[in-house]
Formats: C-alpha cells, sequence, structure tokens
C-alpha cells in the first residue's frame, strides 16, 4: 500500500483499527527538502479481511517529521519543523525561522483526521517529537537547538 511521498514516523491508534503517519512531503533529488510544500498525516484502516486501505488524510505544516497520539486516542499533536533545518545564509527562504504544531481530531470509529485551528508557531529549530501527557491535557515538545546556532550546545523540551 503506497501511503505517503516520504513518510517518517507512524504510530498504533489506541483502538488498533488504525496507523497513523506523517508525510513531510519531501521531494526528489537534493532540492527535494528546500522547496517542498505542507506534509500531512496519513491514517490507514485495518480489518481482518486483509482490506488496508487510506480512510483520511489532513495536510498540516511543513515537514512534519514527528508527532503523538493521545492516551485517550482523540487527538493527534504534530511537530513541523518546517524548513528550521535550512542555513542562516538562506534567509529568503519561507518557512526557515519557526516552527510549529498543528492539532487534529482524531474521529475514533473511522479514522479520520481533522485539523483543529490553525498552525501554533514557536521558537527553535528541529523540533524532534511532542508527547501528550497522560490525561491528554497538556504537551511537551522536543527541540533540539537555538535557531541559526553554529555549534549547537543545547536543547531543550518546551511544555
Amino acid at each position: 500500500l503506497s501511503v505517503a511521498k516520504h513518510w517518517s514516523v507512524g504510530n498504533w491508534h489506541p483502538n488498533g483499527k488504525f496507523f497513523i503517519l506523517s508525510d513531510v512531503a519531501w521531494g526528489s533529488g537534493n532540492a527535494g527538502f528546500v522547496l517542498n510544500g505542507k506534509g500531512k498525516l496519513v491514517s490507514v484502516g485495518f480489518n481482518t479481511e486483509g482490506d488496508h486501505k487510506i480512510v483520511s488524510q489532513q495536510k498540516v505544516g511543513m515537514s512534519p517529521e514527528g508527532f503523538d497520539l493521545s492516551p485517550d486516542g482523540k487527538y493527534a499533536i504534530v511537530v513541523n519543523m518546517r524548513r528550521t533545518y535550512l542555513p542562516k545564509n538562506i534567509w529568503f527562504i519561507p518557512g526557515r525561522t519557526k516552527s510549529s504544531l498543528s492539532l487534529l481530531k482524531i474521529n475514533e470509529e473511522t479514522g479520520e483526521l481533522i485539523l483543529l485551528g490553525k498552525e501554533y508557531g514557536f521558537k527553535g529549530a528541529l523540533p524532534e517529537d511532542a508527547v501528550f501527557d497522560l490525561e491528554s491535557n497538556s504537551i511537551a515538545v522536543a527541540i533540539y537547538q537555538e535557531q541559526d546556532e553554529l555549534f549547537p550546545k543545547k536543547g531543550w523540551i518546551e511544555f
């Protein structure tokens, strides 16, 4: 089953009926990760007859490398690197100065993904992942480094 242009990571929905994955949507060639558009979250449905299919796709931000599903299975939080991995001297390429989060609601019966609101932008380059707390009330994001830091020395967790 072909599911994405360039997928990064996947997680099983808590009910076991759906496998959800992120597509960074990078193209081929040397500039594939520079001239990319928005990525997406993809929900693949599984059943006992082996009829596996894409049940939902939803565009999120650029370069959605990591995501987490809430413990109750109702939401997904997507970490969009955007283009924060590009060097400072490519200042004219949009999407280079901020990372973002996208929040989606998940229909637990059908696997449909529904985008809630707009992207939430934040400072920091190369956010790697996000996690929900056990009650699905808070989110923590792992950020690799400061923007344009020449020799990265520290990252941080933002709540």
